[in-house]
């Protein structure tokens, strides 16, 4: 296919992450430069290749073949990382973006892939939510687990859309985002699987014109400490 790529970067940072983080991940040498409306015409013709990545990493994940590295993740640090990479994006936006989250025991994980579902969940919210608005991301101990949510004051989400948002190449009416229609449809499946592989959950609620807050659940520790999902029963 292609072993280096560039990456013109404009006023959607939060595509180029993730267009990164994949790509990187493949062994791809991604090299981001420039600025300008061509970033969105370059990410339209990687598009095709972020689709046959996501589907490879879905595949993976729900075959259980997928590697990951476990080992203990500071939770706090990482949601404190992620809300960074954001904060040019939510102040474009006029979004306020909050992190709260007191020290908290390290949960066992692996930290790349944690940060890859709270970037699709950050990058959703950021995208939902009008100026003038909040993005918070919570942490925080409940029972023998770790609850991570990410609360929003944008559009919400209907309830007849609620049970399809972690299907497959489902996408939300483009109008919504400004029209803008940048993603594969798998970005919340490949969250879920994610979140399942470190034996959690997500769930989300919503109610139109009153925002949403998706909620992870993850354990402290894993049952096993394979770095490869085991095959799970369907």
């Amino acid at each position: 296919m292609f072993s280096d790529l560039v990456l013109v970067v404009d006023d959607e940072p939060s595509i180029i992450q993730l267009a990164r983080m994949y790509l990187e991940r493949e062994g791809y040498h991604v090299q981001a430069v420039g600025d300008g409306e061509a970033a969105l015409e370059a990410v339209s013709r990687l598009r095709p290749a972020l689709l046959v990545l996501d589907l490879l990493d879905l595949a993976r994940l729900d075959a259980g073949t997928a590697d990951l590295e476990m080992a203990p993740v500071d939770m706090k640090a990482l949601l404190n990382s992620v809300a960074e990479k954001f904060l040019p994006q939510a102040k474009q936006g006029e979004v306020s973006l909050i992190v709260e989250a007191v020290d908290l025991p390290s949960l066992i994980g692996d930290g790349d892939r944690l940060a890859q579902v709270f970037t699709n969940l950050v990058d959703n919210a950021l995208k939902y939510t009008p100026a003038g608005g909040q993005v918070t991301l919570r942490a925080a101990l409940v029972g023998n687990g770790m609850e991570i949510s990410i609360q929003d004051t944008g559009a919400g989400i209907s309830p007849e859309v609620l049970p399809r948002i972690f299907n497959r190449f489902y996408q939300v009416d483009p109008s919504r985002s400004g029209g803008k229609k940048l993603g594969t449809g798998l970005g919340l499946a490949i969250v879920q699987e994610i979140v399942q592989a470190h034996s959690g959950r997500i769930t989300v609620r919503s109610q139109p014109g009153q925002g949403s807050t998706f909620i992870v659940h993850l354990p402290l520790a894993q049952p096993d400490a394979s770095t490869v999902i085991s095959r799970r029963t369907k």
